[in-house]
């Protein structure tokens, strides 16, 4: 099992925990509206399983109006970041975080342009989604 952890008190803490065979994720859904350099802490009891994450940027369909007049272009959502984070730098080789006890990550700095992005959170058969950071 990989170690994801740091050692700063992060700024969000986002409980992951199974009651009534239903996968329960922070006070509110787990949803963080967070600033650069804010780190987001995911974690588990020992009494709970492993968890996993994976996260993808949110890409905004256009107005109609950009539609008719051709302004707006098609994005390739596979080509777009799907790492929300300056901390750790890198995302795992498959994509996936865990399955781990504990993540931290810190959101990217101001030097990055703002963004939003989804996370899915999976316990054993359990999936929660669509969750939402958004980067401001």
């Amino acid at each position: 099992m990989a170690s994801y952890e740091r050692d700063a008190e992060p700024t969000f803490a986002v409980d992951i925990s199974i009651e009534n065979n239903t996968l329960v994720v922070g006070e509110n859904g787990g949803n963080v509206v967070g600033a650069p350099e804010n780190s987001v802490a995911w974690q588990t009891g020992d009494d709970q399983p492993m968890f996993t994450l994976e996260f993808f940027q949110l890409i905004s369909e256009p107005t109609a109006a950009a539609r008719k007049d051709d302004s707006c272009g098609h994005t390739d959502v596979a080509a777009q970041p799907r790492w929300p984070f300056s901390y750790p730098p890198e995302p795992p080789k498959n994509g996936v975080i865990g399955p781990t006890r504990k993540f931290v990550g810190v959101l990217k700095g101001p030097a990055e342009p703002a963004t939003s992005f989804k996370y899915y959170v999976t316990v054993n058969n359990l999936r929660l989604d669509p969750i939402i950071i958004v980067d401001r």
